[in-house]
């Protein structure tokens, strides 16, 4: 199986790509969106603003692409979810014992958990989260660091 390709633009942070090696990667690597796109009608509420102001971050890092808008708006999409499940939850109580004798949990949590783990999943494909920032990070700084000497 081996190791999965490095993306060319991190191979050029790095400072280790080579035009012209011979598998054409170099000119199929999308480009960074310049402005984000129209907003789907199905986002209302606080997914509609997670919308806005993550893609706008996303776009001004120039982290997302044409091809990353479905992933991001399943992003969007999970966290709607779960904003929904928590004020379920919130409202509710999260054990339940209408018709029942016996405590159970209510379902908005098992809601809430998935919808949540989808989201922090998503999100650390966009390097959202300290670690995975940190890796993108280390590779820019590294090639930073040594360009001062080999300039």
């Amino acid at each position: 199986m081996g190791r999965k390709k490095t993306p060319a633009n991190i191979l050029k942070a790095r400072g280790s790509w080579r035009a012209g090696n011979g598998n054409g990667s170099e000119n199929q690597q999308p480009k960074p969106l310049k402005k984000l796109p129209r907003k789907p009608q199905r986002f209302k509420g606080q997914a509609a603003k997670f919308y806005k102001r993550i893609g706008q971050q996303l776009i001004d890092r120039q982290i997302m692409t044409e091809l990353d808008i479905r992933l991001f708006e399943l992003m969007c999409d999970s966290y709607q979810r779960y904003v929904e499940a928590e004020r379920l939850i919130n409202e509710m109580g999260a054990v339940l014992t209408e018709g029942s004798k016996k405590p159970y949990e209510n379902p908005a949590c098992k809601i809430s958990r998935q919808a949540f783990s989808q989201l922090k999943e998503i999100m650390l494909q966009f390097g959202m989260s300290p670690q995975s920032r940190q890796d993108v990070q280390a590779i820019i700084d590294n090639d930073t660091e040594s360009s001062r000497f080999f300039s």
